[in-house]
């Protein structure tokens, strides 16, 4: 049963045991090879989709083809792969700004590659040291907004929206219907500003029904009138 080592400060074998390793640098085909990471290093990740841990998937066959071109030992790529993981799902983790995450893979990369206990230990030689950061770079480095878009699982954000501002109109001025006329002479807040004559608001509801159908009917009988017209020029084309 695969175990994370508590508060080990090396990562030799702490993601991937020695067997584990040793085991899949015997395996032939990507395929066989993809099928393990994903065994090992899945369980590290639980909260991540069938897409988000895709992508996880290819971050770690690529180290591990880093560690495979240039015929590096199981410890070294089990240092190796511990080293990337740790690196990128700090700076997930804590959204540090690119030159943090360089800062920490680089103190990451000195503890294995310096020979002074307790303090670090020499895994990578100085060739090793100059082609992991080239890979980390170029792979890791300038694709790392990708890797923090796509696999940060925090809400960032969050929007809502709201009434910006309520008022409440007096009772007086609440008009109740869209042909109700309200009276100045009714509203306590105007009166100063009245004269003491106010002159009877009338309804007009009636004049104004009358000007209505007066205009209606006039309209139709213009257009009569010009059905009229043409229709009689019509025949009158016809008979010729």
């Amino acid at each position: 049963e695969r175990r994370i080592p508590a508060n080990s400060r090396f990562l030799n074998y702490k993601y991937i045991k020695k067997a584990d390793t040793e085991y899949l640098l015997t395996l032939e085909t990507r395929k066989e090879r993809r099928h393990y990471l994903s065994e090992v290093f899945m369980e590290y990740n639980p909260q991540y989709n069938e897409d988000q841990q895709l992508i996880l998937l290819d971050f770690y066959e690529s180290i591990l083809n880093l560690g495979l071109q240039y015929k590096m030992s199981a410890l070294k790529i089990s240092s190796l792969l511990g080293i990337f993981h740790e690196t990128l799902f700090w700076s997930i983790s804590t959204r540090a700004i690119l030159e943090k995450m360089y800062f920490y893979f680089k103190d990451k990369l000195l503890e294995h590659s310096v020979e002074r206990p307790p303090k670090s230990i020499a895994i990578f030689t100085r060739d090793d040291v100059r082609i992991i950061s080239d890979y980390f770079m170029e792979d890791v480095y300038k694709m790392f907004n990708f890797y923090e878009y796509a696999l940060n699982t925090q809400q960032l954000l969050e929007l809502s929206t709201q009434e910006y501002s309520l008022c409440q109109l007096p009772e007086e001025m609440v008009v109740k219907h869209e042909m109700d006329e309200t009276d100045p002479r009714e509203i306590p807040d105007l009166q100063e500003y009245l004269p003491a004559q106010m002159p009877t608001i009338q309804s007009k509801s009636d004049n104004t029904t009358e000007q209505i159908e007066s205009v209606l009917q006039k309209g139709i009988a213009q257009i009569q009138q010009e059905m009229e017209r043409r229709m009689a020029e019509q025949d009158e084309k016809f008979m010729e």
